[in-house]
């Protein structure tokens, strides 16, 4: 008789459990099951319909080698994740340093790595904890040869923190500019400034130049730099802010009475044709419209009697 079993594979540290329901047959139980097969049907038949049932076996088969297969990757790839390489560890170390030992440059890296490697997400407070026992764990003298402008000891880990390093900057220069003097750089002074900032640094190091504002690449530049750090470049409407009292005061129907009498006045005299669509209208509109439609309507009836 063919064996037919729950086959359980645990693998990883956390006890990561597969469950694949696999289905083993040898090719003597198989011999073994047609030899004791009863059957009074045509002998065609029965040899078409264990042909299809092989063929049905072997593809069901492939199924659970591909599960098992895609199972296995994805507990090796939990397994390697977060498990940073010597030169994403050098790159962290230099975002860290550069940027005044703040983290969200840092994490910004660590997002971006992770979601290349297909890892399991983390919220940003872990990957902040990450990258400070990192820098904790870190010898002065080895961060100070990676943080070496001019010969660090990792270039290739010096190239790619840099990118990091001016988008963070400039993030900063721009939230500092909407805080403290209320404006919003435009994507012609943000370049200007990238160029500005890029020079300062060697040529084997410098972050990419995107261009100018009139180049279409440099414009997509600026908005997937927005998206990443979450900006947004718009207008916000200027108006005057009023006091909630006043607010309410206005928005209340039975607040506004000037020019009432003369208001139910003009619909008096105002013809058939007019009386209910247009006093109705302007009346919902505040106490001026309702005075200025309904004297012109009382200068005009006077003017023609």
């Amino acid at each position: 008789m063919p064996v037919c079993g729950l086959l359980k594979v645990f693998v990883g540290p956390r006890g990561f459990a597969v469950h694949v329901l696999a289905l083993l047959c040898c090719r003597q139980q198989s011999s073994a099951v047609l030899a004791t097969m009863e059957d009074p049907g045509d002998p065609a038949d029965k040899l078409k319909r264990l042909q299809a049932e092989r063929v049905a076996m072997k593809r069901r088969e492939a199924s659970l080698k591909a599960q098992l297969k895609k199972a296995k990757e994805v507990v090796k790839r939990e397994e390697r994740a977060w498990r940073l390489s010597t030169c994403m560890l050098h790159v962290v170390l230099i975002i860290y340093a550069l940027c005044e030992y703040k983290a969200p440059a840092a994490i910004k890296f660590l997002m971006v790595s992770g979601r290349k490697r297909r890892w399991p997400d983390k919220p940003g407070s872990e990957l902040q904890e990450i990258v400070e026992n990192m820098f904790l764990q870190c010898d002065t003298d080895e961060l100070a040869g990676l943080t070496d402008q001019d010969n660090p000891t990792d270039p290739d880990a010096f190239a790619t923190a840099a990118k990091y390093i001016e988008e963070w900057n400039m993030v900063a220069f721009v939230e500092d500019q909407n805080v403290r003097l209320g404006l919003a750089p435009s994507t012609e002074s943000l370049l200007d400034r990238w160029r500005r900032r890029r020079a300062m640094y060697p040529e084997a190091f410098r972050p990419l130049d995107p261009g100018f504002v009139a180049e279409a690449k440099a414009r997509k530049w600026a908005q997937r730099w927005r998206t990443r750090w979450g900006a947004r470049h718009g207008g916000i409407r200027v108006r005057d802010e009023l006091p909630l009292e006043e607010t309410r005061a206005k928005a209340s129907p039975k607040s506004d009475t000037r020019g009432q009498e003369k208001v139910n006045q003009g619909v008096k005299n105002a013809s058939p044709k007019w009386a209910h669509i247009v006093c109705p209208f302007w009346a919902r509109l505040g106490g001026f419209y309702r005075e200025s439609l309904c004297e012109a309507k009382m200068r005009a009836q006077n003017w023609h009697t």
